[in-house]
């Protein structure tokens, strides 16, 4: 998390989220297992990670998209299927978790970084949890972006070191 004041980032105040993809699939595993299906060791947790990849998704509202939520079919390595509906996007539904207290715990933090005179007010807007889609959506959007994205065929040519070729 990086704190912003004025478009300056305030470098003390930034914190390392130390969540991550593994979490993510260590997540879809444990919903797996509830409705039956067991994934135990380093190879089968391969597969939980290759199905998350394939088949999980962010939703705009977890809530609203589990009655709409279908279902999809995996080919395990053996040829047999599993069938995952809510479960493919609700294991990442916690990279979007916002702790209720934040606001307030950001505050306080703040007050320790600057002088007693200067008052401190954090806006928690509504909209906090959509935020980082929005601004990736404008963001996506811009003219001026366009010359940044990475095509398959470019990733496929060149791998991940692609993104070190772009200016």
């Amino acid at each position: 998390m990086v704190l912003l004041v004025s478009g300056h980032c305030i470098l003390p105040a930034t914190r390392r989220l130390e969540f991550g993809g593994r979490d993510l699939t260590l997540n879809l595993q444990q919903l797996l297992h509830k409705k039956g299906y067991d994934f135990v060791n380093n190879s089968e947790l391969e597969i939980v990670r290759e199905m998350k990849e394939k088949l999980c998704y962010v939703a705009f509202d977890c809530e609203q998209e589990v009655g709409n939520a279908r279902d999809e079919k995996f080919e395990l390595p053996d040829g047999n299927t599993i069938t995952i509906g809510k479960e493919r996007f609700i294991c990442l539904d916690a990279l979007f978790k916002h702790i209720p207290v934040f606001p307030e715990r950001i505050r306080k933090g703040m007050e320790s970084f600057v002088p007693r005179t200067t008052k401190v007010k954090v806006i928690a807007n509504q909209e906090r949890k959509s935020s980082v889609w929005i601004g990736g959506s404008i963001l996506g959007s811009l003219s001026t972006f366009q010359t940044y994205w990475i095509t398959k065929q470019e990733y496929k040519e060149y791998g991940p070191t692609i993104v070190h070729r772009r200016d």
